[in-house]
């Protein structure tokens, strides 16, 4: 009896001991996806989807996770064009990344989570829609998350719309025709 609990003991502390180093296998990618943000923004205002961009002023980035997270090693960042083909491609680093991941392109940071260096797009990129794709890896190459969001980059400038409404006088049950301009 004794030799069995020493037995179920021994190995139920190998369990948990093996089970704190598997990091993002203890999770589906639904739940690792959920667990990271992306933060895009230029001069300091935050780049939601269909964001307008301009190549000539450096984008920001951050990356948050919650509690519990696996941290992050690897983050790429792929630009891509409207047809699917690639414009531009980016990797940040941090000291656990595997050195197989660290390539001639990167840039190694202290730490992936939290602010990471601006970067500039490339300045001869045409004005028109992209997708930007980020995918995290953990330190021993397995991903983490993906995610991608539409940015439009635009060089020139964006007028505002008017709104014209007719008839000129509106009253309370009529009907009135409204025309975005």
């Amino acid at each position: 009896m004794r030799t069995t609990t020493a037995l179920f003991a021994t190995v139920l502390v190998l369990f948990l001991i093996v089970s704190c180093d598997m990091g993002a296998n203890l999770f589906t990618q639904d739940e690792l996806g959920g667990m990271y943000t992306v933060e895009l923004s230029q001069k300091g205002v935050a780049l939601s989807d269909i964001g307008k961009a301009t190549a000539a002023e450096p984008m920001s980035l951050s990356l948050s996770a919650r509690s519990g997270a696996p941290d992050p090693a690897v983050l790429e960042l792929r630009l891509a064009a409207a047809d699917g083909s690639e414009a531009a491609r980016l990797r940040f680093t941090d000291p656990s990344a595997v050195a197989a991941d660290v390539r001639a392109d990167s840039v190694s940071v202290p730490d992936l989570l939290g602010r990471l260096p601006p970067f500039l797009l490339p300045s001869d990129l045409p004005d028109g829609y992209y997708v930007l794709a980020a995918t995290a890896y953990d330190d021993v190459g397995a991903r983490l998350f993906g995610s991608e969001q539409v940015v439009l980059l635009w060089s020139g400038s964006l007028s505002a719309p008017a709104i014209a409404a007719h008839p000129g006088t509106v009253t309370t049950d009529g009907p009135v025709l409204f025309k975005l301009e």
